[in-house]
């Protein structure tokens, strides 16, 4: 899309998508990565430590070491999803693992939209720079055109399961991503209507 998020993800899905770098492979990444997997798949309430632990094949008490409680382990995601999402933006490259941290952000600002508020206005800043970096066409509210790019981007991931159904695959994987960016482009540079 054309948001501070575009580009964080190569299009590429699997049933556990990597979020960390090789070297980063300690018992506390693990945990944080299972973390995000799983708050972006089930949700932040309905999923207990003790999920994330056997996910991270560590013992509960360990999360509870490495980040004093869920709501530590939830911090700790915020952190390191906007820190990855700040770093693919800056390389400006596809990144694997994008799609669990997209997942685990699009999750975050519906369920915990007022925790969340200033990592969306840190989104929305990014993606207006960006623009206007970019020669963007003026707008009359260049903020709030940056603040529907990237709810558009996140909402994708939020929906994820009813575009699936409508693309016939899912719409996170390459082929999936590929359809929705055609098709986004069209309305984008010809409009939708006549």
């Amino acid at each position: 899309m054309f948001s501070f998020l575009n580009g964080l993800t190569t299009g590429r899905s699997s049933a556990q998508p990597e979020c960390v770098d090789v070297s980063d492979l300690t018992a506390r990444a693990r945990i944080r990565d299972a973390a995000l997997r799983r708050f972006g798949a089930d949700g932040f309430a309905a999923t207990p430590v003790r999920r994330i632990a056997a996910d991270a094949k560590v013992s509960a008490a360990l999360v509870v070491h490495h980040f004093g409680s869920k709501q530590g382990l939830v911090e700790a995601c915020d952190l390191y999803a906007m820190a990855f999402a700040r770093n693919a933006h800056a390389h400006g490259k596809a990144t694997d693992g994008g799609n669990a941290v997209l997942s685990y952000l699009a999750r975050a600002m519906v369920e915990r939209a007022q925790d969340t508020a200033s990592m969306f206005d840190e989104m929305v800043v990014a993606t207006e720079q960006m623009l206007a970096s970019n020669n963007a066409r003026p707008v009359e509210d260049p903020k709030l055109r940056a603040a529907v790019l990237v709810s558009l981007e996140l909402g994708g991931f939020a929906l994820r399961a009813h575009l699936s159904r409508y693309l016939g695959m899912d719409a996170v994987s390459q082929d999936g991503f590929e359809r929705i960016g055609q098709l986004v482009n069209e309305m984008v540079t010809q409009g939708v209507f006549e």
